[in-house]
């Protein structure tokens, strides 16, 4: 299935490139392009991939996986220099799109990997970007094991998640095996005050101190957020199992949905058109009609995918192929060369004159950054929505301001 979807994306009279990194998802639209093209299944004039080359930050380089995996098919490869294409670099030139205020924290590496494409006669840039959703994220089927009689297999899956997440195993039992059966046995449609009671759980639970919210954001978002997650919910088909409809949720969540968007827009704006085999609709309806068991495994993820391009992988990819994070990038362009533009940003703030935040909690959460401290997960957030309401709107209270 995947392969069709991957061949279906390279019909073109204008070479295609991808977007390599040395992870499991583009690397294996990377491995079935090149099969398709060796064996004439698919045809384009020609077939390029563009990755990040850290040469300073070696720990977010992947050339040593997408290298040997170019070679192999004959890719031609265009290594994007990127130790100084740090976040917000030559602001506001990669700043945020009309549309929302979202930034994407690597805006200028992006940018500059499409740039290459378009400058190549490319006209469609290939991606990985919905492979975790399609085949990993957090998403097992702990109750299968349990119903198939696999308990060896079971016991050694929860014990791996309660290392991993620092659990007991009863807890364990309780999110990953109780809450689904008991989800497959008396789903929340069937039962409307069970939904509202667990409704306002859920209220209860984001309101204690510590849940995650920001210290500095005015007002609260419960009532979004529980509307939100409702709607998702009785979106989901009943007849899937539990793990299953968590995928559906997953995929076809407000928040990815918009993100395929913005991919669209980011690339056009650039001049390239945007396609990524993951999202393809045979592949969705596959991944959601087979056992989630099969597709993924607590400490063997995308092991379906994994599995069924291994044959098209050369050894020195073949146990490789995994995701590195450009974070040590953000951090070191956070903390000190893009902090006189952060500064900027906040002084003053925007957000702050429209009472979305309070600008001093966030000051001095920003400036304890810079001293060595850990950022909030939210903060790339603000940094966005100002560097939007400068480029788009007047400052609140002045007239034209919306």
């Amino acid at each position: 299935v995947f392969r069709e979807a991957v061949r279906a994306r390279l019909r073109s009279v204008h070479p295609v490139g991808l977007l390599l990194s040395g992870g499991v998802d583009s690397g294996s639209v990377a491995a079935v392009a090149g099969s398709l093209l060796r064996s004439g299944e698919a045809e384009c004039p020609e077939f390029r991939a563009y990755s990040f080359a850290f040469d300073e930050l070696l720990e977010c380089d992947e050339r040593a996986v997408s290298g040997p995996l170019a070679e192999h098919w004959g890719i031609t490869v265009t290594d994007v220099p990127a130790d100084d294409l740090w976040p917000l670099k030559d602001y506001p030139e990669h700043g945020p799109d009309r549309d929302d205020p979202y930034l994407f924290v690597y805006q200028p590496l992006l940018d500059a990997c499409l740039d290459a494409a378009r400058a190549d006669g490319c006209v469609t840039l290939l991606s990985g970007d919905r492979g975790d959703l399609i085949a990993g994220e957090s998403i097992y089927d702990l109750p299968s094991l349990l119903w198939t009689g696999r308990w060896t297999t079971l016991l050694r899956e929860m014990r791996t998640l309660s290392d991993w997440q620092e659990s007991s195993l009863g807890a364990i039992a309780a999110r990953q095996l109780w809450r689904p059966i008991r989800q497959d046995l008396w789903p929340p449609e069937r039962a409307p005050r069970l939904r509202r009671l667990a409704g306002r759980l859920r209220g209860h639970a984001r309101r204690r101190p510590g849940s995650g919210e920001p210290p500095w954001l005015l007002g609260r978002w419960d009532d979004l957020d529980r509307a939100a997650l409702r709607a998702q919910s009785e979106r989901s088909p009943s007849d899937l199992g539990t793990a299953a409809r968590q995928r559906y949720r997953s995929v076809f969540s407000p928040m990815h949905m918009w993100g395929v968007g913005w991919s669209e827009r980011m690339s056009a704006r650039r001049g390239v058109g945007f396609s990524d085999a993951w999202s393809d609709r045979r592949l969705v309806e596959f991944v959601l009609a087979i056992p989630q068991r099969v597709l993924n495994t607590v400490g063997d993820e995308k092991r379906l995918v994994r599995r069924a391009v291994a044959p098209l992988l050369p050894p020195a990819a073949r146990d490789g192929l995994k995701k590195t994070d450009p974070y040590p990038l953000y951090s070191r362009a956070l903390r000190a060369r893009a902090a006189p533009t952060i500064e900027g940003l906040f002084s003053p703030s925007r957000s702050a004159g429209r009472e979305w935040l309070d600008s001093r909690v966030l000051s001095d959460h920003y400036q304890a950054i810079v001293e060595g401290a850990s950022e909030h997960h939210c903060l790339w957030w603000a940094i966005s929505t100002e560097a939007w309401l400068r480029a788009f709107h007047e400052p609140a209270g002045d007239s034209g301001s919306s």
